[in-house]
């Protein structure tokens, strides 16, 4: 599950993951193709117009993480030589010997002498009559019977109920018949709501925290890795800094709230980086547990089931306080290996599923980390 969920932290990153994973979340959680008479193929427009350019790959490569739900559209045919499917033309052929002069239409036949043709000879201005013996035709099925949608070739004079249909494509000039093509099957995309949190805290929260904090006057990355005092490195959603002030956000989600084991993550990360401000986002909130462990270790928090319950807590904070959320002096530096210790061994007595580090040899200091 982590391994998996690392890959999907992964695509978080990409511009264009977060900008249709946004859209979609939006409101628009089905996505089916629209057919483009202009193009001759499918295509889903509204993501294609987010990127300026087709959507079908990325919204594949979303599938596949299990973050939306394929659905049967279509089949369409293509080249089995390029693999084009906008550049073919059906073209039929006579059965026989492959001419392309065919003629379609309704056949008579004349049960007397028995001559064949098309209906058209048969007309005459008092009715019917065959062209070959001239007797009148009067009743059907007595004098004669018809034929409907009838191939007359005219190369070979063969007739058939049905042509030989073969596919051309312009694009590599290959001609081919059904035997020989390729199918692709075109889909439609549903997203899967088991993900609408987590979605929702890497997709659509993070931009608005972003350029919350940009206008406040901070520099921000996100994400970036910052070097603690160990020399470990830690990942943090978004940090911005401003003057000599750094501030460490983390972004967490889980259907059934948050865990214990996010806050105590978090609490670690910090202990080593030691930021001025920090703060945890969890989505749509924290378990109890871990609401009391973030309280015991005074981690600043906010709890919300959409981005405008967390961005109305952020602007609600910012008015009382005048600075960014209020967020918390970040934990304070133990000052020897047995304080240090005694947190670490609090921390984990919350998640005893959680192994401590070991410090053995390890070197407290007082003194700010490096800050990439």
């Amino acid at each position: 599950m982590e391994s998996k969920l690392s890959t999907r932290k992964e695509l978080y990153e990409r511009k264009d993951v977060r900008l249709v994973l946004g859209w979609i979340t939006s409101g628009r959680e089905d996505i089916r193709p629209e057919w483009n008479r202009e193009g001759h193929n499918y295509t889903y427009r509204e993501p294609d117009r987010l990127l300026g350019k087709s959507s079908a790959e990325l919204l594949e490569e979303l599938a596949k993480e299990k973050l939306l739900e394929r659905y049967d559209v279509d089949e369409v045919v293509e080249c089995p030589r390029c693999n084009s499917g906008r550049d073919l033309r059906d073209r039929y052929l006579c059965l026989f010997c492959d001419s392309t002069k065919l003629q379609k239409g309704t056949l008579i036949e004349h049960y007397d002498c028995g001559h064949v043709d098309f209906v058209e000879r048969f007309s005459r201005v008092e009715g019917l009559a065959c062209p070959k013996c001239d007797r009148p035709l009067k009743l059907i099925g007595t004098d004669y019977r018809r034929l409907e949608n009838i191939f007359r070739c005219e190369n070979c004079k063969k007739d058939s109920s049905v042509p030989k249909i073969v596919h051309n494509c312009s694009k590599c000039n290959f001609q081919f018949n059904h035997e020989e093509a390729s199918l692709r099957r075109v889909y439609g995309y549903k997203f899967v709501e088991d993900f609408r949190g987590e979605v929702t805290v890497n997709c659509t929260v993070e931009r608005p925290l972003v350029e919350l904090l940009k206008e406040m006057g901070y520099s921000v990355e996100a994400p970036k890795i910052l070097t603690g005092r160990s020399g470990a490195d830690h990942a943090f959603d978004i940090v911005g800094e401003r003057h000599a002030e750094q501030i460490v956000i983390s972004l967490t989600s889980d259907p059934d709230g948050v865990a214990p084991d996010a806050v105590a993550s978090f609490f670690g990360r910090l202990l080593d980086v030691r930021p001025d401000r920090s703060l945890l986002v969890a989505m749509p909130k924290l378990t109890a547990q871990a609401r009391n462990m973030a309280a015991l270790y005074k981690i600043e928090t906010l709890e919300g089931k959409t981005l405008s319950d967390v961005m109305e807590q952020m602007r609600k904070t910012m008015r009382q306080t005048g600075q960014v959320a209020g967020f918390e002096r970040a934990v304070e530096p133990p000052d020897s290996e047995k304080e240090f210790k005694r947190m670490t061994d609090s921390l984990f007595a919350f998640t005893p599923q959680m192994q401590p580090p070991k410090v053995e040899g390890r070197k407290m200091s007082s003194t700010r980390s490096n800050r990439s």
